[in-house]
């Protein structure tokens, strides 16, 4: 469930920046799709 301004929260994976890039204007080309915000995590925590 989504609250807020989003109506979708995707993750996805790319080996590297370039294949995200073509991966968010697919995206971005979908019927209904308004705009696309975009976030990179550069790192993760690890849980102990």
């Amino acid at each position: 469930m989504v609250g807020g301004t989003f109506d979708i929260i995707a993750l996805i994976e790319a080996p590297d920046l370039h294949s995200i890039h073509h991966l968010c204007n697919e995206i971005e080309s979908f019927q209904g799709i308004s705009a696309l915000n975009t976030t990179v995590v550069l790192h993760q925590p690890i849980n102990r």
